[in-house]
């Protein structure tokens, strides 16, 4: 399920932060750059074979796309701002009606 993908990558990083000290780490992380791109692989070595379980690629985005990228978040951000400064106002309110 695509909901769970952050918390299952975040699991995946922490295994090959736990493994990075290891002699043959069983799980890896690496940042490739290639002239057909770049590439973040989280990989799980066996006995067997390597096994890639993510392979994510980077792409520059153009001036267009990060700056509409960057308005949306933006204006997400200050929404979510709006919301919890109307909650602390509110939760003021009913402070002061209670200690009156």
């Amino acid at each position: 399920d695509f909901s769970e993908f952050p918390s299952k990558f975040m699991e995946l990083l922490q295994c090959c932060v736990a493994a990075a000290d290891e002699d043959a780490p069983k799980f890896s992380a690496s940042l490739n750059s290639a002239p057909e791109g770049t590439f973040l692989s989280v990989v799980e070595t066996n006995q067997f074979k390597n096994l890639t379980h993510m392979k994510l690629e980077f792409r520059a985005g153009n001036d267009t796309a990060v700056k509409k990228y960057l308005a949306k978040e933006l204006e997400r951000a200050k929404e979510e701002r709006d919301c919890l400064q109307a909650e602390v106002i509110g939760q003021d309110k009913r402070l002061m009606e209670t200690e009156a």
